[in-house]
């Protein structure tokens, strides 16, 4: 599933011939093409298990797949709001981003925690509703 997912993101950026740091197209091509792919790889998925129409309007499938594109945007703010500098910390260990970005948080660390966090409740809690509703 992850290999075809990310066949489908390279086959929608071979689409697009765009710089890949473009605002436009972190915020709206890629979100809206991983929108697309996730939408298509779960109604396969229920065609496979379910034997339901494969592009049924099922709201379920439509408002995962529209959230996994808004993860998309969110990560994509994180990235240009975030304060770390990739280049100068390249080869610490694990337990030193701990530290300092769990145990000796910033306000804005604890903000990001806590938006990552709700993201995973609502994405684990959208993948059950979607079993849940078979």
């Amino acid at each position: 599933m992850i290999a075809a997912f990310s066949m489908g993101v390279s086959w929608i950026q071979s689409l697009v011939k765009m710089d890949r740091k473009e605002k436009k197209y972190r915020y709206i091509v890629f979100p809206i093409g991983t929108s697309i792919v996730a939408y298509l790889l779960i109604s396969f998925i229920r065609y496979a298990l379910l034997e339901e129409s494969i592009l049924s309007m099922n709201v379920e499938t439509i408002s995962f797949a529209v959230m996994i594109g808004i993860v998309g945007v969110v990560g994509a703010k994180i990235d240009d709001v975030s304060p770390r500098d990739r280049k100068k910390e390249p080869t610490k260990p694990l337990k030193y981003y701990i530290d300092k970005f769990i145990i000796n948080a910033t306000p804005f660390h604890k903000v990001m925690l806590f938006i990552y966090g709700f993201i995973i409740l609502l994405l684990i809690s959208m993948i059950l509703l979607s079993f849940l509703a078979i």
